[in-house]
């Protein structure tokens, strides 16, 4: 069994900008980058309830645009790759997570380019039986970025863990259902006013919920 999410951040209804793509195959998961992108992998550090600031890692003022591809497999193992020559190279990670039987996996946080940065996809978004799915921000609201967390739930009346950064009632949960068992959960927050800091880049942040903290700083 083979099936295929792609996920979209959209500036109109006809404007579909490259975001991430989702896939099972039997029982391992894989996703990724749908665009060679500037994305690096960095930690949040808590001031307060609503305030924040990122911790990048010494090259990111010089990151040059790449595409990761990340994995989730029924052994419980999760690999990050990272796209070169047009071929995935050898895994840049490898830990055991919580085995795929659990109710509630967290994947990964995101805070996105503002949306107008993403490149539009010029294609049938369906393409190949694939499963196409949106997140429509018009107008003024295309400069905005989104902070959210991508989980993999079993019901969409699962409890979630608690957010990283506490955003209230502002939070949007959207379910996207990749088969009979796998829902694809995605939790954000729109943020306005950033379109200016580091507009070019995207920043990816992994809950400390492996045997080890990750090394941020040496996977992209």
């Amino acid at each position: 069994m083979k099936k295929r999410l792609r996920l979209f951040l959209s500036t109109a209804p006809h404007e579909h900008r490259k975001f991430y793509w989702f896939e099972v195959n039997n029982k391992d998961l894989y996703w990724g980058t749908s665009s060679s992108i500037k994305h690096t992998f960095c930690e949040i550090q808590k001031v307060s309830n609503t305030q924040f600031k990122f911790i990048t890692p010494k090259h990111f003022k010089t990151m040059e645009e790449s595409r990761t591809k990340f994995s989730y497999h029924e052994s419980g193992q999760f690999h990050i790759q990272k796209l070169e020559s047009g071929v995935y190279g050898d895994c840049k990670l490898k830990e055991i997570w919580k085995p795929n039987e659990e109710i509630v996996i967290p994947l990964f946080s995101i805070l996105s380019k503002p949306f107008l940065n993403y490149p539009i996809h010029r294609k049938n978004p369906t393409k190949g039986g694939d499963i196409a799915r949106a997140i429509l921000l018009e107008g003024e609201e295309g400069k905005n970025r989104i902070l959210g967390e991508f989980f993999i739930i079993k019901s969409v009346n699962t409890n979630l863990p608690k957010p990283l950064l506490d955003f209230g009632s502002k939070y949007i949960i959207h379910h996207y259902p990749i088969t009979e068992d796998i829902i694809l959960c995605f939790r954000f927050v729109k943020l306005s006013k950033l379109e200016g800091w580091h507009g070019d880049k995207e920043l990816i942040v992994l809950r400390n919920n492996r045997k080890q903290e990750l090394p941020y700083s040496n996977i992209s």
